[in-house]
């Protein structure tokens, strides 16, 4: 799976400049997934970004980036997890937002970011869809996702939304497919 993965990788990212990627990820090799790509766009590609995680605190998911070989000084991070009440714990590089059902905080977080880097070229990693639809339901998540998609587009930049195939998550992956430019799907076994 590792090579498969690193050959799809390679063929999305480069073409991401302007595109709107939807990647179906296997659980079992997801965080994995997600270094491979993130590594091959920001490192590689030499393009900076966003990185919204909406299911693990900003801490843990630059470990795991780190881990996995990139360099996460490119990235603004957006963390939709972790409520900051001491100042001693912000960071340069993340707003802390601590709840992902206001999606409006997101937008909001999100569109000051992606206008935070000069970079002509920059894209933005949404780490996944499926937690949205924890507190949220399935409409207004796939309103929110084709808003995020209307606004990435209006910035002219890339966007990777990263999905787990999971029952509870069909439907929205598969409307979510008609409003992304490209789909990969890299497994979905459990």
């Amino acid at each position: 799976m590792a090579s498969n993965v690193q050959s799809k990788t390679v063929s999305i990212t480069g073409s991401l400049s302007d595109s709107v990627v939807l990647i179906i990820v296997n659980i079992k090799n997801y965080q994995s997934t997600i270094n491979s790509i993130v590594k091959k766009t920001v490192q590689d590609n030499k393009t900076p970004g966003v990185y919204i995680n909406l299911n693990k605190p900003y801490d843990v998911v630059t470990k795991n980036l780190e881990k996995g070989g990139v360099n996460t000084n490119s990235l603004i991070f957006i963390d939709s997890v972790t409520a900051i009440r001491d100042e001693s714990h912000r960071s340069d590089n993340c707003l802390y937002l601590g709840h992902h059902q206001n999606l409006t905080d997101i937008s909001i977080a999100t569109s000051e970011a992606i206008m935070a880097i000069p970079s002509e070229k920059k894209v933005l990693f949404l780490d996944s869809i499926n937690n949205l639809l924890i507190y949220n339901d399935h409409n207004t998540v796939l309103r929110f996702s084709r808003f995020l998609i209307g606004k990435v587009r209006s910035w002219k930049c890339g966007a990777v939304i990263f999905a787990v195939k999971e029952k509870n998550s069909e439907d929205l992956i598969k409307e979510l497919s008609q409003a992304t430019d490209t789909v990969l799907d890299l497994g979905g076994e459990k």
